[in-house]
């Protein structure tokens, strides 16, 4: 793609520059945690995935970390993992749960919760069918917003999780779980 001198900006960067993480943490049905991050260019076309071994926790890593084992195992074993592990630098991360916007302690970069608008009346007035919520740490809120309203004009940023979630069950497929020392 060409850059035009007229290319819109997006934080202080090219919009053709721009990348986007999506991370996701979910367990699976045997309780192991499984982790994926999904690198997307600002039409959510994917530049790069990689995912994490199931990763199965014992009975008394369970009792030792009560609850702070979801947390540790999928916030500061997983998704810190797989983010610094990542070949390009992501603009802002996307995620699917409230746990994983803990990452924002471990990073600059602004960590968002992305989830779908309930239809209500007292919503009509709003012009983005997503809403994003961030651990409030000054302008993260205004990076944030501002980022969604100009990349939502070019891709349905929901959509790349329903990518990513397919794509870490089809690569478990083939993968013994790892048993992890949190």
């Amino acid at each position: 793609m060409t850059v035009e001198e007229g290319e819109p900006q997006i934080l202080s960067k090219r919009l053709s520059e721009f990348v986007i993480a999506y991370i996701s943490c979910p367990q699976d049905s045997g309780r192991n945690y499984l982790g994926g991050i999904l690198l997307t260019d600002y039409r959510t076309r994917p530049l790069e995935f990689a995912f994490v071994s199931p990763v199965k926790v014992t009975t008394m890593q369970r009792i030792i970390h009560g609850k702070t084992l979801d947390e540790t195992v999928t916030v500061y074993i997983i998704a810190h993992r797989l983010l610094s592990e990542a070949t390009k630098q992501p603009d802002i991360i996307f995620v699917d749960s409230d746990l994983l916007l803990e990452l924002q302690r471990l990073t600059q970069i602004p960590v968002a919760k992305l989830s779908r608008e309930q239809n209500s009346a007292s919503q009509a007035t709003s012009l983005s069918p997503l809403k994003f919520s961030t651990l409030r740490e000054g302008d993260k809120d205004s990076v944030v917003g501002s980022v969604m309203s100009t990349l939502e004009a070019h891709a349905d940023l929901m959509e790349p999780f329903a990518r990513m979630t397919e794509a870490i069950r089809e690569a478990q497929k083939a993968v013994p779980p790892s048993q992890v020392k949190p």
